[in-house]
């Protein structure tokens, strides 16, 4: 199990061969439209995969791939394939490679044209990485040909030992001609094996028990929008030994937990931090807070490293690590200051359920639970306050592995998630504008804001008004300001001043739209983003609340004509509200709020026509405009 910042890794790096493979697939299986259907640029022509498990979890995979090219888009990426590994944990041998050419000769792989290379990720200041990959490039590939290979992967040394487990998925975006899986292992091995929407069965020969899964897609769908991560639903086959999820967690748990030791190093760091301070959650916050400023983040992926952290107080001496090592510390920091606290491994990237056996999909990081408050924090994110949670970790299954049990991240409210604008904007007698606004932020949005603008008052800044301005198509100038992003303690606030060029006649008459200056723009940026017709799969939602109050002064000479007519809106957890008030022949007030209250932070395709409904209502009011003379 390896954890990373942000990024949702391969499905596993044990028997990494078949999820890299579903990698090396997706690039050219992206379909392209037809009249009716949709057809792929390449397709998965066979796969056979061999797995043959020995009762310590150790393996070995046998694995025969050809992918049959179909289009000129496919071929430059289809002539290299790239098979991922980790170097700690697992051998891999290329048996064959050639390129079948569409009157059927094969042409051979050179022996020099397969190669083993380091994880490009590797290089970087910010991860060390013990994958390598093994590269096969392909000769005379072009439309019409096929390329396959034959690959034979070892895990001499599994992640959690004496343990096995497998996940496997299918895409709903790829073609499948022919797909067999099979796997091999001792009867007396407690392996407990599950399947969705693949046919599969089951034998025995001998001390050994056998199963066969047959896949076959040729009905391929478009990615969409914001879907879910086809974990959640796509097609899959399970093996696991672990008998539950708390078992999988004690496992981690059982190679973690003495990594969060308190020795006098780590006490007195804790003794320093909250030095004059007696309130325990207070405590608690000055912890968090230290952690994730002054550890910074660098994956680690060496060996073991996948999934066991460093000990806390060498964490301390080096000043950085990745999640499950500012977690660790953290953990330990607290205990320093009898603060009971808990890893709770997770998945940060778009997948929201767990499959029904305890397999590493869909882990890949790992944050902090506090009991006496039941409080989740992420010392990853360097920007987070104390409590708050990134939206890709809200709403979501938790391995709470210290305390045996599983949790649940809270969901996004109305209420705990916000943003509050309000804007004044003077209209000057040449029709040019002054503004100012002020923009406070809660929970989720205030993570988001304080990344976003944290580099308001560097050589960035004008770059960043000047973005600002042109996505929407106003021209102009001014400045952000905001209290210190990187002070936890205090919320997040962002004032700006601008001056905009006319975007109507002055004098009048004439007609003008609410103008949105540098203000964040929330609800206008959702008419930018017009929903697909149709979903056909579970896709990400939110919930949340955005107030817009806008004060419009008109020049002195000039007299308010017909204003927009008020709305409200409601429709299945959704609720858009916009008022406009006149308080004299030149000033107008604009209200507009947005209220989203969903169950869940992910909806089913059914739903979509809610969000389709109230998308033109808003686009509508936001068209309305103010008539003056």
């Amino acid at each position: 199990m390896t954890f990373k910042k942000y990024i949702t890794m391969p499905v596993r790096l044990t028997l990494s061969l078949v999820a890299v493979i579903a990698g090396f697939l997706a690039i050219n299986l992206v379909p392209i439209a037809m009249a009716a259907d949709y057809e792929a640029l390449s397709s998965i022509e066979r796969q056979i995969v061999h797995v043959t498990i020995n009762k310590d979890g150790s393996y070995e995979e046998v694995e025969e791939l050809t992918i049959h090219i179909k289009s000129q888009q496919a071929v430059e990426s289809r002539s290299q394939a790239d098979i991922a590994y980790s170097s700690d944990h697992q051998k891999v041998e290329i048996l064959e490679a050639y390129t079948i050419l569409p009157d059927g000769q094969k042409v051979k792989v050179a022996d020099n044209a397969i190669r083993t290379v380091e994880d490009d990720l590797a290089s970087g200041a910010t991860m060390f990485s013990d994958l390598k990959h093994k590269i096969i490039i392909f000769p005379n590939v072009k439309v019409g040909a096929r390329v396959y290979y034959k690959v034979r992967t070892i895990e001499h040394t599994p992640t959690y030992p004496n343990h096995f487990y497998y996940s496997h998925h299918f895409s709903p975006s790829a073609q499948y001609d022919y797909v067999e899986f099979n796997f091999t292992y001792p009867k007396d091995m407690p392996m407990r094996v599950s399947s969705r929407d693949v046919s599969g069965k089951k034998s025995e020969l001998g001390d050994k028990v056998v199963y066969q899964y047959i896949f076959k897609q040729t009905d391929i769908k478009l990615s969409e929008p914001s879907q879910v991560a086809t974990v959640d639903f796509a097609p899959g086959i399970y093996f696991s030994t672990f008998k539950d999820y708390i078992e999988y967690g004690q496992a981690y748990e059982v190679r973690a937990k003495d990594k969060a030791s308190v020795p006098p190093n780590v006490k007195k760091l804790a003794e320093q931090i909250t030095k004059g301070i007696t309130d325990r959650k207070k405590q608690a916050r000055a912890l968090y807070n230290w952690v994730s400023r002054e550890i910074r983040y660098v994956a680690i992926y060496m060996g073991s490293g996948g999934v066991v952290p460093h000990a806390a107080d060498d964490i301390i001496r080096n000043r950085y690590g990745d999640c499950k090592d500012k977690n660790t510390l953290l953990i330990a920091l607290l205990k320093a200051k009898g603060i009971d606290a808990s890893s709770a491994v997770i998945n940060s990237g778009s997948a929201y359920s767990l499959p029904e056996l305890p397999v590493f999909t869909p882990f890949n990081h790992v944050i902090t639970y506090l009991p006496e408050w039941d409080l989740y924090v992420d010392a990853t994110q360097e920007l987070a306050p104390f409590g708050e949670l990134g939206d890709h970790i809200v709403g979501k299954t938790t391995l709470l592995t210290g305390l045996n049990k599983i949790g649940k991240t809270p969901k996004l409210t109305p209420d705990n998630n916000r943003i509050i604008t309000d804007i004044n904007i003077k209209i000057l007698p040449n029709g040019d504008m002054q503004g100012t606004s002020k923009t406070i932020f809660k929970g989720n949005r205030e993570i988001a804001a304080r990344y976003k603008y944290e580099g308001h008052v560097t050589t960035r800044a004008e770059k960043m008004v000047e973005d600002h301005l042109y996505k929407f198509r106003q021209t102009g100038t001014g400045k952000f300001k905001t209290t210190n992003v990187f002070d936890l303690d205090t919320p997040f606030e962002l004032s700006t001043e601008f001056k905009l060029d006319p975007i109507t006649n002055f004098p009048g008459p004439g007609a003008m739209t609410v103008p949105v200056g540098l203000s964040p723009g929330s609800i206008t940026l959702i008419s930018f983003n017009k929903p697909k017709d149709k979903f056909y799969f579970p896709y990400e939602c939110t919930s949340g609340y955005v107030e817009e109050n806008t004060t419009l002064e008109f020049p002195k000479k000039a007299k308010i004509g017909n204003i927009p007519k008020s709305i409200k809106y409601q429709e299945k957890g959704t609720e858009y509200t916009s008022t406009y008030q006149k308080i004299s022949d030149t000033k107008l007030n604009i209200k507009r709020t947005l209220k989203l209250q969903k169950p869940s932070m992910v909806c089913q395709p059914e739903e979509l026509k809610h969000w389709q409904n109230m998308y033109q209502v808003i686009k509508k009011d936001l068209r309305s405009q103010i008539f003056y003379e």
